[in-house]
């Protein structure tokens, strides 16, 4: 048996009433066919890039499986055929990450929820040091320009007084 990972695109119209239903309908299949469900999780509801089966929305379930080989080609037998599943991709995984959306277990009952990050939290009235270094970088930059160019500027002018105080002598 090998480790697998199925990405399930299902008809959200079916898992806004009752995911519980679409669940044991994917969970099914992969038992069927000799699989051992080893987490599911479900990544909510997105606008597809592109239209599947007229659907522009879908449910995202993840679901990782130890499975044998020979069996695969009938999931995706089963799963094209299923009305609930739009569109899915089976993969060979090498191990189970962190969980990313909500967990359920093999009955379809939610186990638990992705913790949110951490907001990291200002001091009020506090400028960040990457905000103000950058600004006096840039005026100082803009200053040196400044001075370049009218350094330039005065010597060609320099240039032009000393030609015509040439010409002048030559008459």
């Amino acid at each position: 048996m090998r480790l697998y990972e199925g990405m399930f695109l299902a008809d959200p119209a079916e898992t806004s009433t009752d995911i519980k239903s679409v669940l044991k309908n994917i969970q099914g299949i992969l038992k069927a066919n000799g699989a051992e469900i080893v987490r599911t999780e479900k990544w909510g509801e997105r606008k597809l890039a592109y239209d599947i089966r007229r659907h522009k929305r879908a449910t995202y379930i993840l679901i990782h499986f130890n499975a044998p080989p020979e069996a695969i080609a009938t999931m995706r037998r089963s799963f094209t055929l299923s009305e609930s599943v739009i569109r899915h991709i089976i993969l060979v995984d090498d191990f189970v990450d962190d969980p990313i959306g909500e967990v359920y277990d093999d009955e379809g009952n939610l186990v638990s929820r992705p913790e949110p990050p951490p907001a990291e939290v200002e001091a009020p009235g506090e400028i960040p040091a990457a905000t103000g270094d950058a600004s006096e970088n840039d005026s100082d930059e803009s200053s040196e320009e400044s001075s370049d160019e009218s350094s330039d500027e005065s010597s060609d002018e320099s240039d032009e007084e000393s030609s015509d105080e040439e010409s002048s002598e030559e008459n």
